[in-house]
């Protein structure tokens, strides 16, 4: 900790701390490729001019909102406590999901990164979510992830001061646009549930460039911190309690011997968290134990081994318990803890007085029954080859089969990671105890604990095969777990049963998934856990790690593990103690506090109080006692290696007295008495705090002298700072940095920042966030990122508004598309870990994001972060542009504390290495452009097209060329303004090298990394020339392609077409396709469109591609085998989806269009939107829509035709159109009723529809000559529209979008709704289904049809008379009828969860009329029986649910079934697609009529229903 003017100066800069800075050493300067300089060309020197505030919104202030434009359907202005106005949102009436909104226009920068921020008062409460939207569409997710919502929920956040949170606007919806609509709304945090309460107040709004807002005319004051603490108690009565504490802990150890002697099943739990054998295991051990003599040792022993039996007979009994018998069993599976109690006790079993090797050898080898018979989860009880059962073979059997689940099936984030895994460990080492022929030996343990901890790397799941070798489906969705965790036949048969084996490699060595490659670890080189990112609550590993080193200590052979558990767990301690702020708690009083407002996973903001753990967790001095271990064992911990670890452990016990002193402990006390299992070691860890350190010689002192590093010390007396032996000087400037996380603590006097400068691992897009604390404010503040790296690949964002990683479930009130969709994030690749591939979702991996150099700036401060090392194969180092603002030779790099000399205008940071910089001007310039983060090359028949993504800053683009990736590189385009360039100067047969660079007044920023390809001769060689080429991809390998005039042919072609997987799962998502591709680039929007005159094979139509390769991303529209139109695509969409369904690749689904009757096809792809839409005609003039796929592409794509077999496509033409253009077209239509839909341009704020009669009205402009024209909706933000009652004649539509400012812009073509002719009408009515209306209803439309199809006359009528007709049709609904189900015929199969009411109540909650009760089983499988006796039968047509909210997605899987006996049992039905909470009809295929009716639960989804109902159907009469 903190020791001189600035922090870490004697111990902390170790090995792999990650913070040193190398400014001048020889050694590690390397000189970066041309292609690839770490340095901006345009010298710091260079002209620049101030970047900050661009607009104020005053909210409350007339003045200010009639500037702005500000309007609201729900919202007015209040006063606060403070004299200060401000707008609330109020709620709608009646009440919804939303209260009202803001709207109001903001001015932007055209070029720059441009920020909003909101200003809210600290101390206000709500528990409402406020999202942000930039010209109706949604900024970011409804949950945390990188684009947060720009105010969560909570209360109280910041005491006594305002705080400003900044979200960073899309850079494509700023960019070229000086102005921009906000909208501000407010939603219930569920998005389920009714606003019905004010919003918190909203004080103002901002745009700017900078991260740093200037506040300078504000008028803030400064907040001081109370000093008050909680009533402190007596010494006496603190005592006291840890005295209590500990008898608790001897009481529980009684009791827990009582429970396993009251009878012969007598036993203790291993669910997780229960945690009851693992428990008594720990305490047999320890000084104080009960168990006092040898002789109570041996009898406590026995009470395990009791145990133990007692549950490997469960298991023989149901095997699928290994995969979950109790609360998160299916991590690292149920039996490991029969494990880990072997193992504590080992010693004690062998030691001869207690027990003794010999006489346990004796006790496994006798016989062993269980009364148990082979089943599909049963095993009889006889050993693998039949033979005679013994204890040591069925404790072996047990402890092999979680061994091979818990190694099979792992998790991916640190905490899960280490449950899932250690329970392999756990199994493993009880293999060794009982001398199982399975155990593996003591090094696989190692590595397997060594894994789960994060000493060593993670290689992920071990390969498992059956017993015979074959392959084994073990794949297991991350998203399912506890409740709901799915297992393959595989897993119950195979690896349950103790049956598989390990995968080995040609070397014997056990294969591995590799989801994260060779290189990660849980645990970060500077102590961090490292879940992708940063995280706050769920990465606090200290006590994990606390209790292996404790659960380690003293087993012969685990010596080196032990010392490296420890060291891992003081070096976490160490880094966590950065991770604290000071606060204050509920009553007011000073705390420390996790920062979790920065938190990649799971936001909390105020954070969790902690100081060495957690407060809640009941172990908060548990760290503590790391340091009278230590010194009882002094001789253990001698040399150099272990000064550093003296120290943290030092700062541990400093956290725990500042925790005491803070009065955070007493009082906070229940939370340790209401985990009595938590802390063996509480009473000595205490007396060592309280006194007893300073008996120890190498102390001297009972304090430390040690606090949080972030602590605010004008929350402490002078005498209180006397007390704890701290000098507050020590810790006035510093600066930490986790640099595998990109974290960043940072202390500059009365200036905190803590900052996750790559927030969210999803490729790199740009940004990170900081949380900012002065004594005036408080800041959370996204913030622009730029970097660099390598990238093969990228991540395209898909149109997810709650979540970015699955299936959007908070969808309430979902009006407004993301903003960010299509957005391109390269994927960061390293040479030296390679191309990683997870399951799920793919992109979500810690490297993706992860460049090789980062920089970012806040104000004052100027953040450099090298990731690179030789590990990673890309060691080198950067150059930091310090701006040339900054005064001064040399500038103060807080991380190493030393002033680095500023050379040619930079500093030098060496690999694997981070620098604050505190420049000495506070004011950002609009420094140089950004990198241009993506860039792709298409190669067409004699050119190629260069495009990239918009980089923040850039005026101009500058591309450069090579044909080598090593360069040299040489100008070839300069001052491009728009986001592609087409190089015609190229040969075929060469490969080619393209960076991009953006320019700006300022400079030129940093050249992209290179992107290549080869200009291949197209397939058919003469078609060089013709703008056209051709490539057969995969297995195609015959085929040839001629261009005449607008007519391509194929011929020859032996492809197979698009290929089938599911980009979801690892083992499928290698989907080549196999065909031949005719093609020219297509840049931003455009259209693609072809006559299909013959077609042989399995596709013709029209595709877009993002690459000439077989695996890649496409679109398709055209027909199959069969001459049917499909409609499909692929966008490596890898997100969960809650219905099973394949999201990559997916066929949309349209049907009834063949391209014998449509040979007209033609793709619109509208770049802002990422929509690409499908039409199809039988004539090339009246189109008609076949349907849309959300594809994100990048701006240029490869677009033509695409041909199995042979074809003869005529009028082919691909054309570019302008961005931001209306197209409105009719998406649908059911019999007189029309939709019309329209794309959004970015920035359009709103949409008037407009409709005339005429062709020559239609031809015309709404606005400027309306005669003619109608409006049919005025001011929508919809984007469709459906128009009533069209049922003669022929309408034209056109859509005039608003721009912020009050601009305008229409559609240059009109949408034509043509309505149906007599005969179609006609024909569409006879396809009625008959068996929807009742008999005679039917009977008379029909018979009415008839007369107006015989009738003369005229034809208008006629239409009219059909459309009349359908009211005499009557529904067969009118005949259903509710069976009456009573409280007497219903049980469920368990009482009500968690042990409460009985089977008979817990049933009824699902046919009680109330929707907000429900039925909760305890069991995995379960069920509701309906028993109807003499009422009965039950007869059934139509079932009516409704899921439990808030979990509906446990209704799916639910079987209902009817039986007459209660033995024999039929399903009826499967529920399947219950998303959220509403009712869900279902009609079954044939009437049911049974006795007894079951509602069955086999997914551990606790029979989760809130109603049920059934219906049947009374006779259909004549």
């Amino acid at each position: 900790m903190p020791s001189a003017e600035l922090s870490r100066r004697n111990f902390v800069q170790i090995a792999g701390a990650g913070t040193a800075v190398v400014a001048t050493s020889s050694w590690l300067w390397q000189s970066a490729p041309a292609a690839y300089a770490a340095e901006s060309t345009g010298s710091a020197s260079a002209a620049t001019e101030r970047a900050g505030l661009l607009d104020r919104l005053a909210l409350g202030d007339g003045a200010s909102e009639k500037a702005h434009g500000l309007t609201t359907d729900g919202s007015e202005i209040v006063t606060d406590a403070r004299k200060v106005r401000a707008r609330v949102a109020t709620p709608l009436e009646p009440a919804a999901a939303r209260g009202g909104e803001l709207r109001f226009t903001m001015r932007t920068d055209p070029r720059a990164q441009n920020y909003l921020t909101l200003k809210l008062w600290g101390e206000d409460g709500s528990a409402y979510t406020t999202l942000a939207y930039i010209n109706g569409e949604q900024i970011g997710y409804r949950r945390n992830h990188d684009y947060p919502a720009i105010s969560f929920g909570y209360t109280n956040q910041v005491p006594g001061r305002y705080y400003y949170s900044t979200v960073m606007l899309p850079l494509e919806m700023t960019r070229g646009r000086s102005e921009a609509e906000i909208t501000l709304r407010t939603y219930e945090g569920g998005f389920s549930g009714k606003v019905t309460g004010d919003s918190r107040p909203y004080y103002a709004v901002y745009t700017h460039t900078a991260a740093q807002l200037d506040l300078s005319g504000e008028g803030l004051t400064t907040y001081r911190p109370p000093t008050a603490t909680a009533a402190d108690l007596g010494d006496a009565e603190k005592q006291r309690l840890v005295d209590s504490f500990r008898t608790t802990q001897i009481a529980l150890f009684d009791r827990l011997s009582s429970q396993v002697d009251t009878a012969a099943a007598g036993t203790m739990s291993i669910v997780r968290y229960v945690d009851e054998l693992r428990y008594y295991a720990q305490v047999l051990t320890t000084p104080w134990s009960p168990a006092a003599d040898d002789a109570a040792k041996k009898t406590a022993l026995l009470r395990i081994f009791k145990t133990i039996d007692n549950h490997v007979k469960d298991y023989y009994g149901n095997t699928r318990l290994v995969l979950r018998g109790g609360h998160q069993g299916d991590w690292g599976g149920y039996y490991g803890a029969l494990g880990e109690a072997l193992y504590l006790v080992e010693n004690l079993i062998t030691d001869q007085k207690i027990y003794g090797k010999a006489a346990f050898t004796a006790f496994l080898d006798e016989p062993f029954t269980t009364g148990t018979q082979d089943g599909e989860t049963s095993l009889k009880d006889v050993d693998f080859d039949g033979g005679r059962l013994t204890r040591r073979a069925a404790w072996g059997r047990c402890l092999k089969a979680n061994f091979d689940f818990a190694r099979s099936r792992l998790s991916y984030i640190y905490n899960q990671m280490l449950y899932t895994y250690e329970g392999a460990w756990k199994a493993h080492e009880g293999l060794r105890v009982i001398g199982s022929a399975h155990y593996q030996g003591r090094a696989r343990s190692h590595a397997v604990l060594g894994e789960s901890l994060g000493l060593v790397p993670f290689l992920g799941e071990e390969v498992l095969v059956g017993p015979e070798g074959q392959e084994l489906d073990l794949f297991h969705s991350l998203f399912y777990h506890d409740g709901t965790a799915r297992f393959t036949d595989d897993y119950v048969k195979i690896v349950g049963k103790g049956l598989a084996k390990s995968k080995l490699d040609r070397s014997g060595k056990v294969v591995r998934r590799l989801p994260y490659g060779t290189h990660y670890t849980g645990i970060t080189a500077a102590g961090l856990t490292r879940e992708n990112t940063y995280v706050g609550n769920y990465g606090e590993a200290s006590r994990y790690l606390g209790e292996y080193f404790f659960k380690t200590w003293g087993h012969r052979g685990d010596e080196e593990l032990n010392d490296n558990i420890l060291k891992l767990a003081l070096r976490n301690i160490h880094a966590r103690g950065y991770t604290r702020y000071a606060s204050v708690d509920d009553r007011g009083h000073r705390v420390m506090r996790i920062i979790g407002s920065i938190d990649e996973r799971n936001w909390y903001w105020p954070g969790i109080p902690a100081y060495g753990a957690r407060v809640n967790e009941g172990q908060s001095l548990f760290t503590a006692g790391f340091e009278p271990h230590m010194a009882e064992h002094a001789e253990r911990y001698r040399g150099k290696e272990w000064d550093p670890y003296w120290e943290y452990a030092r700062e541990a016990v400093g956290f725990a007295q500042q925790q005491l002193a803070d009065r955070q402990y007493f009082n906070e006390f229940d939370k340790a008495t209401a985990n009595p299992k938590a802390d063996m070691r509480l009473p000595a860890t205490y007396a060592h705090l309280t006194g007893g350190r300073a008996r120890h010689s190498r102390f001297g002192s009972a304090q430390a002298g040690e606090v949080m590093p972030q602590t605010d010390f004008r929350a402490y007396t002078a005498a209180e700072l006397t007390a704890l032996g701290v000098r507050a000087a020590r810790y006035e400037r510093f600066a930490w940095a986790d640099v595998d996380n990109m974290f960043i603590s940072l202390r500059d006097g009365d200036t905190r920042i803590f900052g996750s400068l790559y927030q969210s691992n999803r490729g790199v897009a740009g940004n990170g966030r900081l949380h900012v604390i002065t004594p005036t404010h408080e800041h959370i503040a996204q913030i622009q990122t730029n970097g660099l790296f390598q990238y093969r690949d990228y991540y395209a964002r898909m149109d997810a508004i709650d979540a970015d990683f699955m299936e959007d479930i908070n969808t309430g009130d979902n009006w407004a598309p993301q903003a960010l969709a299509g957005e391109i994030c390269p994927v960061a690749y390293q040479p030296g870990v390679g191309t990683v591939s997870r399951e799920n979702f793919e992109v979500d991996n810690p490297y993706s994001g992860y460049t090789d150099f980062l920089t970012a700036r806040y104000g004052q401060y100027l953040f450099g972060v090298n990731t690179t090392r030789a590990a990673y194969g890309n060691k080198q180092s950067y150059r930091l542009a310090v701006p040339a603002s900054h005064r001064g030779a040399t500038v103060l790099d807080l991380v190493s504390g030393r002033k680095l000399p500023v050379s040619g205008g930079h500093v030098t940071v060496a690999p694997f290495t981070a620098v604050v910089l505190k420049l000495s001007d506070t004011a950002t310039t609009a420094l140089l452009p950004s990198v241009v983060r993506y860039v792709t090359a298409l190669p067409a028949d004699t050119s190629v097209t260069v495009a990239w993504t918009p980089t923040a800053g850039a005026a101009t683009y500058t591309v450069r060329r090579a044909t080598r990736a090593e360069g040299p590189y040489r100008t070839v385009a300069t001052a491009v303004t728009g986001l592609s360039w087409r190089d015609t100067r190229v040969r075929q047969g060469e490969r080619y090298h393209y960076t991009v660079t953006a320019v700006n007044g300022a400079g030129t920023g940093w050249s992209s990394w290179h992107v290549g390809t080869a200009l291949d001769a197209p397939v058919s060689r003469k078609l060089t020339g013709t703008g056209w080429r051709d490539d057969r991809l995969g297995t195609q390998r015959r085929g040839t392609t001629s261009v005449n005039g607008a007519t391509i042919a194929v011929t020859g072609g032996d492809g197979t077409g698009l290929g089938k997987g599911d980009d979801y799962m690892v083992a499928t998502r290698n989907i080549e396709d196999s065909l031949l591709f005719v093609s020219r680039p297509l840049t931003g929007s455009g259209t693609v469109t072809a006559r299909v005159d013959d077609h042989k094979g399995a596709l013709t139509g029209l595709m877009l591609r993002d690459r000439i390769h077989t695996d890649t991303r496409y679109l398709y529209f055209g027909a199959d085998a069969t001459g049917k139109l499909v409609l499909a695509n692929r966008t490596r969409d890898s997100r969960h989806d809650w219905q099973d369904d394949v999201r990559s690749p997916l066929d949309a689904g349209i049907s009834g269009l063949t391209v014998a009757d449509h040979p007209y096809l033609r793709l619109v792809r509208d770049y802002e939107s990422h929509q690409v839409i499908a039409f199809a005609s039988a004539d090339g003039t009246t189109w008609t829509y076949a349907g849309a796929l959300f594809t994100p592409f990048p701006y240029a794509v490869h677009a033509g035709v695409a041909s199995t077999g042979s074809a003869v496509l005529g009028t082919v033409k691909v054309t570019d159109t302008a961005t931001g253009l209306l197209q409105p077209y009719v998406a649908g239509r059911t019999a007189d009723r029309f939709t019309i839909a329209w794309n959004k341009p970015e920035d359009a704020v709103g949409f008037t529809l407009y409709r005339a009669a005429d062709a020559k009205t239609a031809a015309t402009d709404p606005r400027t000559r309306p005669a003619g024209w109608e409006k049919a909706v005025t001011g929508t933000r919809e984007r469709s529209y459906t128009e009533q009652e069209l049922r003669h004649g022929t309408r034209w539509f056109k859509v005039v979008a608003a721009l912020p400012g009050g601009a305008t812009r229409v559609s240059e073509y009109s949408a034509v709704a043509v309505a149906e002719n007599l005969a179609e009408v006609i024909a569409r009515a006879r396809k009625t289904d008959a068996s929807q209306w009742t008999k005679k209803s039917h009977a008379a439309f029909t018979a009415e049809i008839d007369r107006i199809e015989e009738a003369d006359g005229d034809q208008e009528a006629r239409i009219d008379a059909v459309y009349t007709a359908y009211a005499l049709l009557v529904s067969t609904d009118t005949l259903l009828r509710q069976f009456k189900v009573t409280r007497e015929m219903v049980e469920a199969s368990t009482i009500e969860w968690p042990g409460t009411g009985t089977k008979a109540s817990n049933g009824w909650k699902a046919f009680d009329g109330d929707t907000a009760t429900y039925t909760d089983t305890l069991a995995a499988e379960s069920w509701i029986d309906v028993d109807a006796g003499a009422a009965g039968p039950v007869t059934i047509d139509k079932i009516r649910l409704h899921p439990r909210t808030g979990l509906e997605t446990r209704a799916n899987g639910t079987v209902f079934q009817g039986s007459d006996d209660g033995q024999n049992w039929t399903d009826l039905h499967t529920v399947s697609g219950v998303s959220t909470a509403q009712w869900y009809e279902v009609k079954l295929g044939r009437t049911a009529s049974y006795r007894r009716i079951r509602v069955y639960d086999n997914h551990s989804g606790s029979a989760n229903l809130a109603e049920i109902e059934f219906w049947y159907y009374l006779p259909d009469e004549e």
